[in-house]
């Protein structure tokens, strides 16, 4: 069952292409035989019946979880393609923090929930190279008040927020 978005036959630039994708977890298979190709611009949704795999296949393309069978090319921002399951798991999670972004279906899974939220905004752009404390913590503060987080809970743990504040 594949998904293809190049019937136009532009030649746009493909950002991830997942080919033959399987995902099984023991003798169980989640999913088989899935093509999807994203390219610049092109938002897509997943829909199936719980069980289905949508989850399992955002975490194969994230790469939290291996293929079975099957790749999952992507295009850095230099414009190498690079095999997802060739890049060691410290240039994924550079990924995470610098080209890639994505809301984790449960928030815990993407917040350190005993961090401040300056903190969880904080730690990933010193991990990218800010050193600059006054400049974090701006950058922090205005990233909550986009999100319709009130700027004076910059100190306050996710732990303390309301399900949807997370």
């Amino acid at each position: 069952a594949g998904i293809a978005f190049d019937a136009t036959g532009r030649q746009t630039k493909r950002l991830i292409e997942v080919e033959n994708a399987a995902i099984t977890f023991g003798d169980r298979t989640i999913l088989r035989g899935v093509s999807v190709t994203l390219v610049n611009g092109l938002k897509l949704g997943l829909a199936g019946s719980n069980g289905s795999g949508k989850t399992s296949l955002l975490r194969a393309i994230t790469g939290e979880v291996a293929l079975s069978e099957g790749s999952i090319r992507y295009r850095l921002a230099d414009g190498e393609i690079a095999e997802l399951d060739a890049l060691s798991e410290s240039a994924v999670r550079r990924l995470w923090r610098t080209e890639w972004g994505f809301v984790h279906q449960n928030a815990e899974d993407g917040l350190r929930m005993p961090v401040s939220a300056g903190g969880n905004v904080g730690e990933p752009l010193m991990s990218t190279g800010w050193r600059n404390y006054a400049r974090i913590r701006a950058t922090a503060a205005d990233w909550l008040e986009r999100v319709e987080i009130p700027a004076d809970r910059i100190d306050d743990p996710p732990s303390t927020f309301s399900g949807g504040m997370r």
